[in-house]
């Protein structure tokens, strides 16, 4: 992907996020698709219960998963808690093999509540856009937000991020969790093709 095309895309998303600031709820299935890597498909329950399903993006095979609790800590972010459970037996299966998806089922039913007031969440997620896809920050991600970047929510990854604008709270939590911050024309120089370059609206 060229510079121009790069930066023309990071224009679009500001536009479309201008056009879609409206608070979205959470339910069904959230998808959450990197195409160089991976389909990510994340469902939450009435109950605040959540599962998580990764498939390579070849073969559609299962690669890893998470299963947890979530809780809002804002209008579009929410913190995740993840349990952990043993995925040795599906992994690998395909993503049109039901026994994926009982055994999430069934993880679900057998674990313990936490408390979520007195528990380090695992993850931030965030619902971008107009609340159809759902992005979860971790370690190592590069991201580009046209707008301005608030101190809402909790950030313990590190992370490089580039913006138009950025709070002086929220430019503390990115020092504070060792993240690189730089402008988007710094940005689309270093990465020219674009390649594992996230947009968040």
């Amino acid at each position: 992907m060229k510079p121009k095309v790069l930066f023309s895309l990071v224009i679009l998303a500001f536009i479309f996020h201008s056009c879609n600031s409206e608070k979205k709820e959470i339910k069904g299935i959230w998808t959450d698709q990197k195409m160089s890597e991976s389909f990510t498909y994340y469902r939450f329950n009435k109950d605040g219960t959540y599962i998580g399903l990764v498939f390579e993006e070849v073969d559609r095979v299962f690669r890893h998963g998470s299963i947890g609790y979530y809780k809002y800590i804002g209008l579009r972010e929410f913190n995740l808690y993840q349990v952990d459970i043993d995925l040795s037996p599906i992994i690998g299966k395909p993503q049109t093999d039901a026994a994926v998806g009982i055994y999430f089922l069934e993880s679900l039913d057998s674990l313990v509540e936490l408390d979520l007031d007195s528990t380090k969440p695992s993850f931030l997620a965030q619902i971008q856009g107009d609340g159809e896809y759902l992005h979860i920050t971790q370690n190592g991600d590069v991201i580009i937000v046209p707008g301005k970047i608030l101190a809402n929510g909790a950030l313990d990854k590190k992370i490089t991020i580039a913006c138009y604008a950025i709070s002086k709270s929220a430019a503390k939590k990115l020092e504070a969790s060792e993240s690189k911050r730089m402008s988007i024309e710094e940005l689309v120089k270093k990465y020219p093709s674009g390649k594992g370059v996230r947009i968040i609206v």
